[in-house]
């Protein structure tokens, strides 16, 4: 460092706020007393720091800044008595020089930037839990940076100087899953939960889409368990969505992206199979109706629990054909317990595995929605896939729009629990190139699948409100 400001951190009046600051968000972590603090800075290429983000943050690409807490993967820092061992800040000096040219000043400002960046994720903060925790973290660097005299530095912190850029403008993205996520254990919304969506809603810059294996209908009735949301447009015909799984899908003002059929011939498969009478199977159309050949209680609950279409009686596999015009979305086998339903799932999934290249259309995917159920959809249908049409169609809408004048930042937000969620969580948790950055919540509820896709894991579950807690902290 250059700076000529050599207070401690607990001195003076410049540095008091600091240390009550940390004080407040370390708790028991920070020492009493304070005479000295040990950091490890390392300067490194682009290749080193590259190698680093691919073991630690799973993402195979160089960055500026990364810090490690002297716990490992555990935040806080070691204390020996008055000496605090805070951990290691490595920076690359390759994309410190980029970094500096773009902005305009000297590669040494920069590594001051970086540096009061990497020490104040050591010292606990995280921009990338939320907005109110990167607003936390932009004021820390702000006041690092007055303490060490280095608040000449015209765009401030790194925090300030993305956030400030005005020929840009940020609009979110926010992806929520239904079942296990919005809906709680009752398959309906509560009241927290609705609140936070109609606030969320009334924001211009937010894009609410709701991602569900439901039809819009359903959906629709879903968020209409809360009287709050009896009225509301976040599922509509005007309104983005994904719907089936994938396999309907809708961009901004309810425009078609994704418009998916099962082959005819799976459906018949489907159908002409005999199924213990324990088993209910039903087809979705695509005029939102649900057509099967057998009453079952299971798919009474369907509709009265789940709020799909009502299961229509018909006599013949060639009347389901005929009546959905060959346009069935998806079709659902309804089993009495989880373990019926694992026993028949590879009995079932090997109905629709065709290996030979001339009838690989012929092919569909079998997915799990919750523990009793199986989905049958058309192949490559997945919500991930709709995730990236919907980005694909706002990014292209954006540029081609000829009033804007600024470029749009995106930030995606995706919130799920399920096995048919984790493609998305994934997807989004791994996003972060081309002005979109993403971060993929599992619920504290979410399956194995999902907890392992997700960059970020909530403690709360669908019975405590979690989606909420998701939807108020990004």
């Amino acid at each position: 460092s250059n700076s000529k400001n050599s207070n401690s951190i607990n001195g003076s009046s410049n540095n008091g706020d600091i240390y009550l600051r940390l004080r407040e968000n370390l708790g028991d972590d920070f020492p009493e007393q304070l005479s000295h603090v040990e950091l490890s800075v390392a300067l490194c290429d682009d290749a080193y720091i590259q190698a680093l983000n691919k073991e630690w943050r799973s993402k195979d690409a160089p960055t500026d800044v990364l810090s490690f807490p002297n716990g490992g993967e555990e935040e806080g820092f070691a204390a020996f008595g008055p000496i605090c061992v805070l951990g290691d800040i490595i920076i690359s000096i390759e994309t410190a020089r980029t970094q500096a040219k773009e902005v305009g000043h000297s590669v040494e400002d920069e590594l001051r930037v970086l540096l009061t960046h990497g020490f104040a994720h050591l010292l606990g903060f995280d921009h990338e839990l939320g907005e109110k925790k990167e607003k936390d973290m932009k004021e820390l660097e702000r006041e690092i940076m007055v303490a060490l005299g280095w608040d000449y530095i015209k765009d401030g912190g790194l925090i300030d100087r993305v956030s400030s850029s005005s020929s840009e403008a940020s609009k979110k993205v926010l992806v929520v899953d239904l079942d296990g996520t919005l809906l709680n254990k009752s398959s309906r919304v509560s009241d927290r939960v609705a609140k936070v969506l109609l606030e969320a809603s009334k924001d211009e810059s937010t894009l609410i889409v709701v991602a569900t294996g439901k039809a819009r209908p359903a959906a629709k009735a879903a968020l209409a368990t809360n009287p709050l949301l009896k009225d509301s447009l976040i599922v509509s015909e005007s309104s983005p969505g994904i719907f089936l799984n994938g396999g309907a899908s809708y961009g901004e003002n309810g425009v078609p992206i994704i418009d998916d059929a099962l082959p005819v011939e799976c459906v018949r498969k489907a159908f002409e199979q005999k199924y213990d009478e324990e088993f209910a199977l039903t087809a979705f159309t695509s005029d939102d109706r649900c057509l099967t050949l057998r009453a079952s209680p299971f798919l009474d609950e369907l509709h009265e629990r789940y709020h799909e279409p009502k299961s229509e009686i018909l006599a013949s596999v060639d009347d389901i054909i005929t009546q959905s015009r060959g346009q069935v979305k998806k079709m659902l086998l309804i089993g009495p317990n989880k373990d019926a339903i694992d026993r028949y799932l590879p009995e079932f999934s090997n109905l629709f595995i065709d290996t030979t290249v001339a009838n690989a259309s012929n092919s569909a995917s079998v997915t799990r929605a919750v523990s009793t159920m199986l989905e049958v959809v058309p192949k490559n249908v997945d919500k991930s896939r709709a995730v990236s049409a919907l980005l694909d169609s706002l990014v292209l809408a954006n540029e081609s729009d000829s009033n804007s004048i600024k470029k749009t930042n995106y930030l995606l937000v995706v919130v799920g629990d399920g096995d048919n969620d984790a493609g998305m969580i994934e997807f989004a948790a791994s996003m972060k190139k081309g002005g979109i950055e993403g971060f993929g919540v599992a619920m504290g509820n979410a399956s194995e699948r999902s907890r392992k896709a997700a960059s970020v894991i909530l403690d709360e579950t669908n019975a405590d409100d979690g989606a909420a807690v998701a939807i108020e902290r990004f």
